[in-house]
């Protein structure tokens, strides 16, 4: 039998099977291929939007270094944007006052349908336990807001790896735990260029709660393994390039009915709108990525490893 080592050092031929979260520097769930088929639907998520003016989907995150927010004006039928449309979009600390204009993108959020989607992104450093608001305005001045609470930082979560068919990942500190994902990263040829894939596999429904914010995950390494394996199309090659673990805690919006994370980038059909003048939901997170590995003490005894930015 193939070997966990000889299969990600070495490019590999891999089956395609839609059962979990893939990306192109981002990621999709494959439900909402269905929701794409169609470049003509009515567009009418959550609510009626004849009189909102923007859409807001995202979180701020305290751990990363760059905050990214999709921010849309609403339009009657789903498909991709060609350029940014007009829009001034400012968040704000509302603790300190301290308020930046976001900068904007349009980012591909769906491989492989290829949709364009207006992203309002800021390096202005979001602190713990403190409350942003994000506002949306239209040239006529109509705007959309949303008003967010930070949650406090927790404890870097401990894996220990134990070299056979059952990892542990150790949780303290997580009173709202809304997410912990294990993240496999390749880049692969695509279009003649090289492309960074993030396979994530989703384990919110499987963590054992010892009560108190603490959360105990056991990782079938042989079962996760052959899931990642069947995510790519027949005859690709991929490079394997990291493995991280991902856990995030959330503040007082977070909405259990939520199912997973990465909903909140795209839609929420099941989810009443926390965005005033507006549709969508936005949350305030905190978020730790740690390499998928031991590490020690000085005493040999396994410690949890320092929190990382994601690979990509």
């Amino acid at each position: 039998m193939e070997t966990f080592e000889s299969l990600i050092n070495k490019p590999c031929i891999f089956k395609f099977r839609k059962l979990f979260w893939v990306g192109i520097l981002f990621t999709f769930h494959f439900s909402l291929l269905t929701l794409l088929s169609s470049c003509n639907q009515t567009f009418e998520p959550l609510q009626d939007n004849s009189d909102a003016p923007f859409s807001i989907f995202g979180f701020l995150d305290a751990s990363v270094d760059t905050q990214r927010v999709r921010v849309s004006p609403l339009r009657k039928q789903i498909d991709s944007f060609t350029e940014m449309p007009e829009m001034t979009v400012t968040l704000e600390n509302l603790e300190t006052g301290n308020t930046a204009v976001m900068k904007d993108s349009l980012y591909q959020i769906f491989f492989p349908i290829g949709m364009n989607a207006p992203t309002a992104w800021s390096t202005m450093k979001v602190d713990y336990g403190e409350t942003y608001r994000l506002e949306a305005e239209r040239p006529d001045g109509a705007t959309s807001s949303v008003t967010v609470t930070i949650p406090d930082d927790f404890p870097t979560p401990r894996l220990e790896v134990s070299g056979g068919v059952f990892d542990r990942l150790f949780i303290e500190g997580a009173e709202q735990l809304v997410d912990v994902q294990s993240r496999w990263f390749f880049r692969i040829i695509l279009g003649g260029q090289r492309v960074g894939i993030v396979v994530k596999i989703p384990y919110r429904r499987r963590v054992q709660n010892r009560g108190t914010g603490a959360f105990i995950l056991n990782i079938n390494t042989n079962w996760e393994r052959s899931q990642v394996i069947e995510q790519f199309p027949s005859a690709t090659r991929a490079e394997f390039i990291g493995r991280q673990i991902f856990v995030a805690v959330a503040g007082p919006e977070w909405d259990e009915n939520i199912i997973e994370y990465d909903d909140l980038s795209y839609a929420l059909p099941d989810v009443a709108s926390n965005v005033e003048n507006g549709i969508g939901y936005m949350i305030g997170i905190v978020s730790k990525s740690i390499p998928y590995k031991n590490c020690f003490d000085e005493n040999e005894d396994i410690i949890s490893c320092p929190a990382e930015q994601p690979i990509f």
